[in-house]
């Protein structure tokens, strides 16, 4: 995108600056595939555990599904699982964080 003229006044410091500033979620996409393309773009402390639930066509189970994921996913070491299952989100909504 920042080779694009239409686009690259936009991005000053860069495509990759401005994909660290954004969050993502795991949301039906807690494959290793996508995990390991968001551990090379995203800034740790802004991937979040997501389900898309009730919107599943899997109901309940895609929450479940989404865990698995996380729990079997080689990249995520205890520390980095418990960012993403929880301790990001708390950071993002501090108030939540007092009611935890």
């Amino acid at each position: 995108m920042a080779k694009r003229p239409e686009v690259a006044p936009r991005l000053p410091k860069g495509v990759d600056h401005y994909l660290k500033q954004m969050y993502f979620d795991l949301a039906q996409a807690s494959v290793p595939l996508i995990q390991r393309a968001l551990e090379e773009i995203a800034d740790p402390q802004k991937i979040l555990f997501g389900s898309d639930f009730p919107f599943s066509q899997v109901g309940e189970k895609v929450i479940d599904d989404v865990l698995a994921g996380i729990a079997a996913f080689d990249g995520y070491d205890e520390k980095r699982r418990a960012m993403i299952e929880g301790e990001n989100a708390l950071s993002l909504f501090p108030r939540f964080a007092k009611a935890h």
